[in-house]
């Protein structure tokens, strides 16, 4: 569970507002020619994504399929990526049995950052 006061990135933010009355937010900056006009389309890097969940002071990150919005092996690759890179940064909270869908919570304080 989260507290009622939390900030959820998503990219179903307004269901997460409607189904759970917490505030959420896009996890990326939501660039139009970037995200459906580039050869390759980009949802941004670990860092850009980074840098959204501090600004934004989301503490939670939700990772879900949604296999009719063609973006979402992409933002999985940057939330991969971002662990990489990061690896205390998300701790999951929740896994779903098929894998898909997980539930981070965004860590602010890493240890040697």
């Amino acid at each position: 569970a989260t507290p009622p006061d939390a900030i959820i990135a998503t990219v179903v933010e307004s269901m997460v507002f409607l189904y759970t009355d917490r505030h959420s937010v896009f996890p990326y900056v939501q660039d139009t020619l970037r995200l459906n006009y580039s050869l390759t389309p980009s949802l941004g890097t670990w860092q850009e994504l980074d840098e959204r969940l501090s600004t934004t002071r989301a503490g939670f990150l939700v990772r879900l399929p949604a296999p009719t919005w063609a973006h979402t092996a992409a933002l999985d690759e940057v939330i991969a990526a971002l662990q990489a890179a990061r690896p205390r940064r998300l701790r999951s909270l929740y896994r779903g049995t098929d894998g898909r869908f997980e539930l981070f919570e965004i860590v602010r304080d890493e240890p040697g950052r």
